[in-house]
């Protein structure tokens, strides 16, 4: 009799979400066409990725070492579904550190020459405080979202997206 171990399963799942991935991105790039830019489409996956690891960082989270590994490895994997080489990709949370850092400096600009940066933060802002009740948002918490956004975000960064400090 076989024995399934932890490790087969995971692998078998691994390869089937590979596999519909890899589906998912031909039929994407067939409608669409080929992504124009891997190092935009890299950034945006560190952005779920890396950032939200970063933001864990900040609000004291205090996930593991090795579990903030593993949550990389997850969207590697992931980024590589979406077409890009793995070879190209950083390795470990550090280099996607190092990778975004050099992305932000030759792509982040101010807030007056990045307006559709500044009207998706709003929007954004805007959805959040949606999604507060709105007897909540009477009692005075709909600037929840904003203060959220001025933890996880340096002053540079908040001004970068036009995100205003919040009076109080």
């Amino acid at each position: 009799m076989a024995v399934i171990t932890q490790d087969d399963l995971l692998g078998a799942i691994d390869n089937m979400t590979v596999l519909a991935l890899s589906e998912f991105n031909k039929r994407f790039e067939a409608r669409y066409g080929v992504p124009v830019n891997h190092e935009d489409m890299l950034a945006t996956i560190l952005g779920f990725s890396y950032l939200v690891l970063m933001g864990f960082r900040r609000l004291g989270v205090g996930l593991t070492r090795e579990a903030e590994e593993d949550y990389w490895y997850v969207w590697r994997v992931f980024a590589q579904c979406m077409g890009l080489d793995a070879a190209g990709l950083p390795d470990d949370v550090d280099d996607a550190g190092a990778f975004y850092a050099a992305y932000a400096r030759r792509h982040y600009v101010p807030a007056a020459q990045n307006p559709d940066g500044v009207a998706l933060a709003a929007a954004n802002l805007g959805m959040l405080r949606g999604l507060i009740p709105r007897p909540l948002r009477w009692l005075g918490l709909g600037v929840a979202p904003a203060l959220y956004m001025r933890e996880l975000l340096t002053e540079e960064e908040c001004a970068r997206v036009g995100i205003a400090r919040v009076r109080g």
